[in-house]
């Protein structure tokens, strides 16, 4: 007599013993347990009823059970009544737990409301209770054959499959009590019902070997082909089980395997379903980490208004404890017009204690403020506070030229010359030594352009717009390109050299599709 099974990366053989001694046996299993198994683990017994006849396997799990380790689980998948002699007292001490069937069936009144719920209209009660009878044989029934057949006709089974497997899961997961509720949505039983979903969940590797062997021990069920519009579908089912209240004790974990689920579209490139998926669970630091990359990206396309939208989607407390996203939120304000808040925002961080790495950015966006508001004294004050901190610590380039691109800006509008040309060189000195600021030089170069043309240098200036016309046709920013190249061209009598380049940005403007042409026609004609 000897027990052998194998899992995932491991096997387990035991001695032979000359004769049936269910009790060595068990005790030889739990030692390797013990030794072997990793944290977590779960004992899976599918069609149990096949062998639960048999008297050694019995007393075999009769003295198995009761020294079980607690970080394992005992699943046992049977259709007739458990014969384990202690089940009964383990129920009553809520050490195990039992769902049959009928539990999984929907009657005809919730079928009903279900169905009408799903399908956007009331469903009539002949209706409903044919459904109920077809779903009559529990969870295999609904989720092969869903109702097809009674549902509308261009809604196709592949359709209502997804639909029954979201809803089946949800309904069975909000039936249970909060101790099984969790023990479902963390064991080996779940991933037989949603197995991509729990893939999602519990974080398992996915890859081809792993997802064989699993269906190999029945483990997991094999999905082929899954395409984007599939993987849609389990992302918004996970999106509904983590709305699933849980127990207290559960919930930082909840939170762990949301923020596990939530990189998975945002790796995918999906972030707008990656923030869905954090909000839910509350894990709104990772929302708003991942929000400051984001947001660095919105900027640049200058996507002001959205990018109010979604920070102020997220808790006033986080906003204000993470300082990139709060002076982000305070630049989207100044666009919008909206000084006072972008103020108040501003000068909340700068009273922070653990505020000094950010001092430098934040009185630079303090001086923006003052700028719109045409108090160029004070946003020189700002600016030079905010350069004189850069030299006491290490500040990002982008930060530094954009200190001395704002400066001369205010020395422009002040009409000292002289210093704005200065300033703003220097700028484009620090884009010219540190990689990555292209775009920052390309307006740098325009400006100065416009600074020297309203100074007299035309010839200066022309050098300055043709510099920005090629630097933002080398990093894809046609826009740009046709501004510097308008510029350019009220500069010079040559303007025929320029057309060309001119028309060839314009048409691929026109032709991007929803982007608003009716100003590049015109200007094209």
């Amino acid at each position: 007599m000897k027990l052998s099974y194998r899992s995932v990366g491991s096997r387990f053989e035991s001695p032979e013993f000359k004769e049936n001694n269910p009790h060595c046996l068990a005790a030889t299993f739990i030692q390797e347990l013990k030794n072997s198994v990793p944290d977590y683990f779960a004992l899976v017994l599918e069609d149990f009823h096949e062998v639960e006849d048999s008297e050694p396997v019995i007393e075999f799990l009769n003295t198995m059970i009761p020294d079980l380790l607690e970080s394992c689980h005992l699943v046992i998948s049977s259709r007739s009544d458990s014969r384990l002699r202690n089940f009964r007292r383990m129920m009553v001490n809520r050490e195990a737990f039992m769902f049959t069937q009928d539990d999984l069936k929907f009657k005809a009144e919730e079928c009903r409301e279900w169905l009408g719920h799903i399908l956007g209209s009331a469903v009539s009660a002949e209706r409903a209770e044919a459904i109920a009878e077809q779903c009559d044989e529990g969870v295999t029934r609904r989720n092969d054959n869903g109702f097809a057949g009674l549902a509308d006709p261009p809604r196709t089974q592949i359709w209502q499959r997804n639909v029954l497997r979201e809803c089946l899961a949800e309904e069975m997961l909000e039936r249970q009590t909060d101790e099984l509720e969790s023990f479902l949505v963390t064991t080996s039983i779940f991933p037989i019902l949603i197995p991509k979903a729990s893939d999602a969940l519990l974080g398992i590797d996915s890859s081809y070997e792993i997802r064989q062997e699993l269906a190999r021990q029945n483990l997991a069920i094999e999905v082929y082909a899954p395409d984007e519009a599939t993987a849609y579908v389990y992302h918004s089912l996970l999106r509904q089980l983590t709305r699933t209240r849980l127990h207290e004790r559960e919930q930082d974990s909840l939170e762990e395997l949301g923020t596990r689920a939530g990189d998975q579209p945002r790796e995918l490139g999906h972030w707008e379903d990656a923030l869905d998926i954090f909000s839910d669970v509350d894990a709104y630091l990772p929302a708003a980490d991942f929000l400051v990359v984001v947001s660095e990206t919105m900027a640049a396309d200058k996507q002001w208004k959205k990018l109010a939208s979604i920070v102020d989607l997220l808790p006033k407390s986080v906003i204000t404890s993470v300082p990139e996203l709060a002076i982000r939120r305070a630049q989207a304000a100044v666009e919008e017009g909206d000084l006072v808040y972008a103020l108040d925002e501003v000068m909340g961080q700068k009273e922070r204690e653990d505020f000094a790495r950010h001092m430098p950015w934040a009185s630079l966006e303090q001086s923006n403020i003052k700028l719109h508001q045409s108090d160029t004294r004070e946003a020189q004050s700002l600016i030079v506070e905010a350069q004189h901190l850069m030299e006491t610590q290490d500040t990002d380039p982008a930060i530094v030229a954009h200190a001395h691109h704002s400066l001369g800006i205010s020395y422009a509008m002040s009409r000292q010359f002289t210093e704005a040309r200065a300033s703003i060189e220097t700028g484009l000195a620090v884009c010219a030594n540190n990689s990555g600021l292209s775009r920052k030089s390309a307006k740098i170069s325009s400006d100065l352009g416009t600074l020297m043309a309203d100074n007299g240098n035309s010839r200066f200036a022309k050098i300055q717009f043709e510099r920005a016309a090629q630097t933002n046709h080398d990093i894809g920013d046609d826009v740009g390109r046709i501004i510097a190249l308008i510029n350019w061209v009220t500069l010079t009598s040559s303007w025929l050299s320029c057309l060309k380049p001119l028309r060839f940005c314009m048409n691929r403007l026109v032709n991007q599709t929803g982007l608003t042409s009716y100003a590049t026609r015109p200007m094209l004609r």
